[in-house]
């Protein structure tokens, strides 16, 4: 449905368009302003005839449409602007195909005869309605209100501008024939309409982008500035999973204020001298900052997190990013673990040193000392294979297939050695009571039908813990906001507090 039908009623100073069939084969659409626009413009509006601007040529002969884009709102910036061309170089857009525009214009140049029937009253579109149905169908970056000057909306105004600083081209053609090109001897400059979308669609992006960075900034200060006031947490400015939004949130926030590394180093050490008088006199205080300091840890974590998910990485990487922030495997558990080695041997004499099988992490409870075993894939690993096994059922890949049985050996080595291992490595407060396994591997799938046939696997995987790594993210991305929620005062004792993991 067109958005407009008839008159443009909720403007008061709306002007009008009337079509001129200039030949059989082509027909103007020519706009009228209305004497109050005139009036703003300092243009003589007593004369009975009005001043006209030509807005669109359908050419039924080449199945185009041009446009000429004019300004129709009068501007104290630009006084003598009104009515004429709205770009400092382009002076025309032509789309050539009825398929871009999504309907047949030619009625418009040949319109039919009126039918009639005995049963129903008739109704003959205006010149209105006409030229507003056509604008309807217009690719979505381009202005479709006649009163408001016809071309590229503002957000994509960028396209006139590098067609002008790319070329002195005064006329923009937009096909699905013609590839991306300048004609310098007919001053044209083509622009397929493939390209054309994915300029939009980028545009599109990152307008989104900019949007959501700016309400998380806003409603981050606001929040921070009556909290700074009332006594209460602050919170971070959330930057979203876009690498592009947190670019964009970023450049926003970033002051002149920022710390040299020497006035850090000074703050560090006042604050380092100072804490126990913080905490005798300024308990409330420093459990903030405290508190505010664990969540920007765990922002830059998040963010380092969503940046290694984003791009192809080995395992190695994702093991030291793991290594360096090991209370993140914490997560992949119920209850509290200690790191005992990395890159351990099941099978070699140490649990330093070379063996048959190679766990990436060996941990423990921390409170009874059984083992568990932690292998790491990447994000990328493929869970299930592509096509599907039979119905609506997908198999495992050999990727996690292969992962599965590598822990399963790992824990049987594990176990078969244990003696030796404390024995040889001198750590001889691990036990082997019941060792776990856990698989960190690849990212949940997106089609329902595989994420069932996934949960299913796992779900029967007895003595190997599965976990993705966008799950162990929402893990972390929880404890965040577990931290960053208002301090319970009491809690009574029919009540429990759910753990984040």
């Amino acid at each position: 449905m067109p958005r407009f039908f008839g008159p443009l009623r909720e403007y008061a100073d709306a002007g009008s368009v009337v079509i001129e069939r200039q030949s059989p084969h082509y027909a103007d659409v020519i706009y009228i302003p209305s004497r109050e626009r005139l009036q703003r413009s300092d243009v003589d509006s007593s004369s009975t005839s009005l001043p006209r601007a030509r807005l669109l040529r359908i050419d039924v002969r080449n199945e185009s449409l041009v446009i000429f884009p004019i300004n129709t709102f009068p501007s104290a910036i630009n006084p003598h602007g009104f009515l004429r061309q709205k770009y400092a170089q382009v002076n025309s857009i032509t789309i050539q195909g009825w398929e871009l525009i999504g309907s047949d214009l030619t009625r418009i140049v040949f319109p039919p005869a009126p039918e009639r029937h005995d049963y129903a009253i008739e109704f003959e579109y205006s010149d209105q309605d006409e030229v507003m149905l056509t604008l309807e169908d217009l690719p979505s970056c381009f202005i479709k209100d006649y009163d408001h000057g016809l071309g590229f909306t503002k957000p994509y105004r960028f396209i006139i501008e590098a067609v002008e600083l790319l070329s002195d081209c005064t006329s923009l053609v937009i096909s699905r024939e013609c590839e991306t090109r300048i004609d310098p001897e007919d001053g044209e400059f083509y622009i397929s309409i493939d390209d054309l979308e994915i300029v939009r669609k980028a545009i599109d992006r990152t307008v989104r982008h900019a949007q959501n960075a700016a309400r998380s900034i806003n409603y981050a200060t606001t929040h921070n500035l009556f909290a700074a006031k009332t006594g209460h947490a602050f919170i971070p400015v959330k930057t979203g999973r876009s690498p592009l939004r947190k670019i964009l949130t970023d450049a926003a926030i970033r002051s002149d204020d920022t710390l040299t590394q020497d006035e850090q180093d000074e703050m560090l050490d006042i604050f380092a001298k100072n804490t126990r008088s913080l905490a005798a006199n300024k308990p409330r205080q420093l459990a903030t900052l405290k508190t505010d300091i664990e969540l920007v840890t765990i922002d830059t974590l998040i963010a380092r997190f969503q940046e290694l998910m984003g791009k192809r990485t080995t395992e190695r990487l994702w093991q030291q990013f793991l290594n360096e922030n090991s209370f993140i495997l914490s997560l992949a558990f119920g209850y509290p673990i200690v790191k005992v080695c990395e890159q351990a041997s099941m099978g070699g004499h140490t649990i330093t040193g070379s063996g048959e099988t190679i766990a990436d992490y060996l941990v423990k409870n921390s409170l009874t000392n059984n083992c568990a075993i932690i292998e790491i894939k990447t994000a990328k690993t493929k869970l299930l294979n592509k096509s599907r096994y039979r119905g609506s059922v997908y198999s495992p890949s050999s990727y996690l297939v292969g992962a599965v049985n590598q822990a399963l050996k790992q824990k049987n080595n594990f176990e078969r050695e244990i003696s030796r291992i404390k024995d040889n490595s001198r750590i001889y407060d691990i036990e082997s009571f019941a060792v776990s396994c856990c698989l960190i591997v690849g990212s949940m799938p997106d089609d329902e039908e595989m994420k069932q046939s996934f949960e299913l696997f796992r779900g029967n995987s007895k003595n190997v813990q599965i976990i993705t790594f966008d799950e162990l993210l929402l893990k972390l991305t929880n404890l965040r906001e577990l931290l960053s929620s208002p301090p319970v005062e009491t809690v009574s004792n029919s009540e429990s507090l759910e753990l984040p993991f």
